[in-house]
């Protein structure tokens, strides 16, 4: 009994240990996507509350487009001043749960792709390593990149986004070419 006891406490603080260690490996992705201010922007994986209707959704973005969002619905200016309050404001979010009514806003965040297209994403990237995931994404229209680059050209920004959705639930960190708006992971 005692050494059940042990193996089920020992179980308990292994599941905490790597529930914290994943937290904690989100929180570092999304403050250097945040800090990133290079023209090949991080995506980010936040929770956008409409506080309208009440409705929630997680979701990936760019992070330019959720401080772009925060900086409408706040009315902050985009002096120096009021970039380092935009970003400081996004980073004391710990929980990464945004909320917000203006329309603007809302429209910045707003997800390209739907739940349909996320959940064939996920399916057509849950046998590969991570490894293979940084290699695939290359911005040469081959490999990985087929997966969106293949595309109508309406479609070709969803399916993106919602493979930055999935390799930021993998606890990696995609980031949108500066030109060809192509993904790559960084390392």
């Amino acid at each position: 009994m005692v050494m059940r006891a042990a193996t089920v406490w020992l179980f308990f603080l292994l599941f905490i240990a790597t529930a914290s260690a994943g937290a904690a490996n989100t929180n570092a992705l999304f403050t250097r996507a945040i800090q990133n201010e290079s023209t090949a922007p991080n995506y980010v994986l936040i929770t956008v509350v409409d506080d309208n209707t009440n409705k929630r959704r997680l979701l990936s973005t760019e992070a330019p487009f959720l401080l772009g969002a925060i900086h409408s619905e706040r009315k902050i200016s985009y002096d120096a001043a009021g970039v380092n309050k935009v970003r400081q404001f996004a980073l004391s979010c710990k929980d990464r749960t945004f909320h917000f009514s203006s329309s603007d806003a809302l429209k910045n965040v707003s997800a390209r792709y739907d739940e349909n297209i996320l959940v064939e994403m996920r399916s057509a990237l849950k046998n590969l390593t991570d490894d293979q995931l940084r290699k695939g994404f290359r911005c040469d229209g081959k490999g990985l990149d087929k997966l969106y680059t293949d595309k109508p050209s309406r479609e070709y920004s969803a399916y993106r986004d919602a493979i930055a959705h999935v390799l930021l639930e993998r606890g990696l960190l995609p980031r949108r070419g500066c030109i060809v708006g192509c993904l790559t992971v960084d390392e």
